[in-house]
C-alpha cells in the first residue's frame, strides 16, 4: 500500500507501478507513519513510502525504517538495492549491524538522544511512585476487597538516596533531576567519570565501583544501561542478596532494557520483601510475547507495570521520525557525514 500520494493519487500510483522507483519500506514502525512531516520529507527527495511489499517491489527498496521487528542477514537476500536500515528508536538489539554490513554493506542508523528528557521525566515519576508506595496503594484500593491506606509511610525524594545504575544520557539526566529535588545520588558506571558529565555535577554525586554497594546504601535503585553481553542480567540474584544481607527493603525502577534484570530473581525479591515496590517499563519479552515470570510480575501487587512507554510522547515521536527520515536521505544520497553520529559502527 502506497502511503504518500499527491492530488492525482491513482495516476501517481500507476506511474510507480510502471516505472519502479526508490522505495522506503516501513517495517513495524507505525509511529513513523503518524508523523506526516517525516513521510513528506522522504517524498520530497523522490523516495516512495510503503507499509507493505509485493515480491516485485522488494528489489526497489533502498531503505527500511524499522520498529521493534528483527532484521538481519537472513532477511536481506531479496533486497538487492538496500542501502540502509534506519531504526526508529535508540536500541539496536533487534538489528544485525555487523552481519548487514559484512554481507551487503548496509548502513544501520538509530535515533539516540532524542527522547532523553522524556525518559528521565518518566523515571522520576516512577521513582516517586515506588518510594511512596503509590502503586501498591492503588492496587489495594482497586481490589475486590479495597483497603484504605494499606501501605507503610513512604520516603520523600529530599530524604532519599537513589542509586543510578549506568550514567549515559538518560542516567545522567535522571540524576540531575533527582539532585534538583534534593535527593542524594549514588552512581555506578562502568567508567568514571561518565562521558559528558560536567564537573559541577560530579561534585554533587557519589560513585561506587561495585554495583552491589548500591544495595545497602540506597532507598531506591534505577537502571539506565544499554543491553550488551556484559550488562545482561547485571541485576540478578547476587544484587538482591546484598540487599537482604543489609536487612533493607528498597524500591526498584527499570526503564532501560528488560534483559538487564534477571526477572525471576526480581520476582523472588518482591515476594520476600527485599524489593518493597517496583516500576517496570521494559521486559525481556514485549508485545504479545510473554512468559510465566513476566505475567506474574505484571499482576504483582507491588509492581507498577507499563508497556515500554517512557519515551512515548508526541514530541519524542516527531523528533525521532524526522531524524530517521534524515538518516535515510543522507545515506541514500551519499551524504553520510551529515548523520555520522547516528550511524552504527559495525565491529570487525
Amino acid at each position: 500500500m502506497l502511503l504518500e500520494l499527491n492530488e492525482t493519487g491513482l495516476l501517481v500510483q500507476q506511474k510507480i507501478m510502471m516505472f519502479p522507483s526508490r522505495i522506503v519500506y516501513i517495517n513495524n514502525a507505525p509511529s513513523f507513519l503518524e508523523t506526516e512531516e517525516a513521510v513528506n520529507r522522504l517524498a520530497s527527495h523522490g523516495l516512495q513510502v510503503v507499509s507493505s511489499l509485493s515480491k516485485g517491489m522488494m528489489e526497489n527498496v533502498v531503505a527500511i525504517i524499522l520498529g521493534d521487528s528483527y532484521f538481519g542477514v537472513e532477511n536481506v537476500k531479496d533486497f538487492s538495492r538496500l542501502r540502509t536500515v534506519a531504526r526508529l528508536g535508540t536500541g539496536l538489539n533487534n538489528v544485525d549491524v555487523k552481519g548487514l554490513w559484512n554481507t551487503k554493506r548496509v548502513f544501520v542508523s538509530s535515533t539516540p538522544g532524542l527522547s532523553t528528557e522524556d525518559v528521565s521525566e518518566f523515571t522520576l515519576a516512577m521513582l516517586i511512585c515506588v518510594l511512596r508506595g503509590a502503586n501498591t496503594d492503588a492496587h489495594s484500593l482497586s481490589s475486590n476487597n479495597p483497603k484504605w491506606r494499606s501501605i507503610s509511610r513512604g520516603v520523600s525524594l529530599k530524604d532519599a538516596t537513589i542509586g543510578i545504575v549506568g550514567c549515559g544520557r538518560i542516567g545522567l539526566d535522571t540524576a540531575k533531576l533527582l539532585l534538583q529535588h534534593g535527593a542524594k545520588v549514588l552512581i555506578w558506571n562502568n567508567s568514571w567519570p561518565p562521558k559528558n558529565a560536567p564537573t559541577e555535577f560530579l561534585d554533587q554525586v557519589e560513585h561506587t565501583t561495585n554495583i552491589k554497594n548500591l544495595a545497602g546504601k540506597c532507598d531506591a535503585v534505577s537502571v539506565h544501561l544499554a543491553l550488551t553481553p556484559t550488562t545482561k542480567h547485571i541485576i540478578s540474584e547476587g544484587f538482591f542478596e546484598e540487599v537482604r544481607k543489609c536487612g533493607k527493603s528498597i524500591a526498584f525502577v527499570n526503564t532501560s532494557r528488560g534483559e538487564i534484570v534477571d526477572e525471576k530473581s526480581l520476582l523472588v525479591a518482591l515476594q520476600d520483601g527485599t524489593i518493597r515496590s517496583a516500576a517496570i517499563d521494559v521486559w525481556s519479552c514485549e508485545g504479545d510475547n510473554t512468559n510465566q515470570t513476566i505475567n506474574a510480575l505484571r499482576v504483582h501487587p507491588k509492581v507498577f507495570p507499563t508497556s515500554h512507554i517512557a519515551a512515548y510522547t508526541l514530541e519524542s515521536r516527531q523528533r525521532c521520525a524526522l531524524q530517521c527520515a534524515d538518516n535515510v536521505i543522507a545515506v541514500v544520497e551519499g551524504r553520510l557525514e551529515e548523520v555520522e553520529q547516528y550511524i552504527a559502527k559495525p565491529l570487525a
